[in-house]
């Protein structure tokens, strides 16, 4: 990947945007870019610890990320979605969490299972027994883990 060392400061220098006078500008700018498919895995990483936090623009960035076969993008919205979860549940586990998982693992990509593993992520103890199942089968689709 070919990328501008300036991209890694990019979700910093997108906070601070987003927390100026020129928010709607910002948000203006990021709305055009999940469009076109730019920066997806930065907006995503940034969404991380957004304040506000907008589920609809994730559910964006996830869709985008999906139609593009992001898989980078999909595995930080599923980041994003555990680490909002506990200030922000909405909807995320059936528009973000589930649909990335079922993604990464009808690639065979088991990298999700990272994101999810750590201390006892709140949006996995949330999960009812229907999603749940939905998570157990993803991971018994996959040759190893």
């Amino acid at each position: 990947m070919n990328e501008s060392p300036i991209l890694r400061f990019f979700p910093g220098l997108l906070s601070g945007l987003l927390e100026s006078n020129k928010r709607q500008n910002t948000i203006t700018l990021v709305e055009q870019w999940i469009v076109q498919g730019k920066h997806l895995d930065n907006i995503a990483f940034q969404m991380r610890y957004a304040k506000p936090f907008d589920e609809a623009r994730l559910v964006k960035v996830l869709e985008k990320a999906v139609a593009n076969n992001d898989l980078r993008t999909i595995r930080i919205c599923i980041e994003a979605a555990d680490r909002q979860f506990e200030a922000n549940p909405g909807q995320l586990i059936e528009r973000v969490f589930l649909p990335a998982v079922t993604m990464l693992a009808g690639k065979e990509d088991t990298s999700w299972i990272h994101s999810i593993l750590g201390i006892e992520p709140a949006i996995v103890k949330a999960l009812n027994y229907e999603q749940s199942k939905i998570i157990l089968d993803a991971l018994l689709s996959l040759p190893r883990i």
